[in-house]
């Protein structure tokens, strides 16, 4: 499993997209989740991004607490 975090929030879909994209090419078998802060408002963006990409599992919290 590879778990890649974008602990500070400032990634794009564009981005999520493309990281996802090259994962795949180098680690095509790689369990993949993925992390996201809305510090720039673009967390579910970016989720939905993913998704769309094929990630494994979606990191999630409920009022601050999970991760």
């Amino acid at each position: 499993e590879v778990g890649l975090g974008d602990t500070i929030g400032v990634a794009t879909p564009w981005d999520v997209r493309r990281v996802i994209e090259r994962v795949r090419v180098e680690a095509p078998d790689v369990y993949l989740r993925l992390h996201f802060h809305d510090t720039r408002g673009a967390g579910l963006a970016n989720v939905a991004a993913a998704v769309e990409a094929g990630v494994d599992v979606i990191d999630a919290s409920c009022g601050g607490i999970g991760g």
